[in-house]
């Protein structure tokens, strides 16, 4: 298994999405328990984050921001040097933040194939030969 140091989580939205994510958290930080693991979200999912002893720190999306705002904070993104970024969201926007973040590997869970090109790993939520739901990729991260 490859050690990653520095590891970005991502799902932007929806509360009980975001608490879905929490299992793969434990997991991962179990798998590599010297990694630093930072959460991206948005508002009020850092909530549900804040105390989460598996993450070194959770960071808030504004929803709105000027383009100065946005470059500022892909900027502070970029510079934090992640490792790998795992986007639970999959969707354009979280896609288009995974591939500015620099990260060398880039995981999702994807309903869109075009969003393959920001990506360096993907797995389908449309299912597999054994048609898991939609939840169950997250165990499998």
């Amino acid at each position: 298994m490859t050690e990653f140091r520095k590891i970005l989580l991502i799902q932007l939205r929806r509360l009980g999405d975001v608490l879905m994510t929490t299992p793969a958290i434990r997991q991962l930080h179990q798998a590599m328990p010297d990694a630093e693991i930072t959460f991206l979200t948005e508002a009020p999912s850092e909530q549900l984050l804040q105390y989460n002893p598996h993450l070194s720190e959770v960071w808030l999306l504004p929803r709105k921001m000027t383009w100065e705002e946005s470059f500022n904070f892909l900027k502070q993104l970029r510079q934090m040097r992640f490792d790998c970024v795992i986007d639970f969201f999959g969707n354009p926007r979280s896609a288009f933040i995974s591939r500015l973040s620099g990260a060398p590997t880039r995981v999702a869970l994807i309903f869109e194939e075009e969003l393959g090109t920001t990506l360096t790993l993907f797995l389908s939520r449309m299912g597999s030969a054994t048609q898991l739901p939609i939840n169950s990729n997250y165990w499998k991260l």
